[in-house]
């Protein structure tokens, strides 16, 4: 995953941990279940090793930030660091709140999601149509 994603991202999620303090148990437990999700996900060194390499060299080279290409044990990490942050906080040991510069450490799922999905405009039905959906499917009630 990097290492700095494990120390400045993960770290994140415990407040009493130092800079560079790997040796932190509750931060090495964290990044323990975290690297184990990379790996119950899909990643593993002999088969995404080589391709991990090779994205993360093109990204090297001058392009726009949107045309970037994460690697996949980066991608995997987010999901797997994501998981964690949820479950110390339903233990109520990591808050919401902002707790540093950067900012809070559990974001909002996916912020590009539109707040209000887009009307789908009207279909015109054929005449040889009968009946509606309605009346074909059968709703058990509540």
């Amino acid at each position: 995953m990097g290492h700095d994603f494990e120390n400045y991202e993960v770290a994140r999620l415990f407040t009493d941990r130092r800079n560079y303090d790997f040796k932190h148990k509750a931060f090495a437990s964290a990044l323990t279940e975290i690297k184990y999700r990379v790996w119950e996900l899909g990643w593993n060194s002999s088969e995404l090793e080589n391709i991990d390499s090779e994205i993360m060299d093109r990204n090297y080279r001058p392009r726009l930030e949107q045309n970037k290409i994460e690697r996949y044990a980066k991608k995997y990490g987010w999901i797997g660091y994501n998981e964690k942050a949820g479950v110390l906080m339903d233990s109520n040991i990591l808050s919401g709140k902002s707790r540093s510069a950067r900012g809070n450490p559990i974001p909002d799922i996916d912020p590009s999601f539109p707040g209000e999905p887009s009307t789908l405009p009207s279909l015109d039905i054929p005449s040889w149509v009968t009946g509606l959906p309605e009346d074909r499917v059968k709703i058990p009630p509540d």
